[in-house]
């Protein structure tokens, strides 16, 4: 079916004013204004090359035996990991003041 400019030009900006509207990608914008043009003109439409998509369906996850960390359980910031931090944040500014 050939269709002048005009057409085509109004086809066009519909499918994008409606990808804008409904935030839809512009290709299915595109096929929606389309069928719609189609229906219009009183042609029959195409058979759909894809089955629509299930919805998907929410099973729960069950939570893994055993037991997780806790953080009053155990302490991260122990004196000797600080220090050792402390250390290498200082060679980290040793050698970063060398650089510049």
């Amino acid at each position: 079916m050939a269709l002048c400019d005009e057409t085509r030009a109004r086809l066009r900006w519909e499918a994008e004013r409606l990808a804008a509207e409904q935030g839809i990608s512009l290709q299915r914008a595109r096929e929606i204004v389309w069928l719609d043009y189609l229906d219009e003109c009183g042609q029959p439409q195409p058979p759909q090359t894809e089955a629509p998509a299930a919805p998907p369906v929410a099973t729960p996850v069950p939570e893994p035996p055993g037991t997780y960390w806790q953080a009053d359980s155990s302490t991260f910031f122990t004196p000797q990991r600080l220090a050792a931090n402390r250390r290498q944040l200082a060679q980290v500014k040793q050698l970063l003041g060398r650089c510049t």
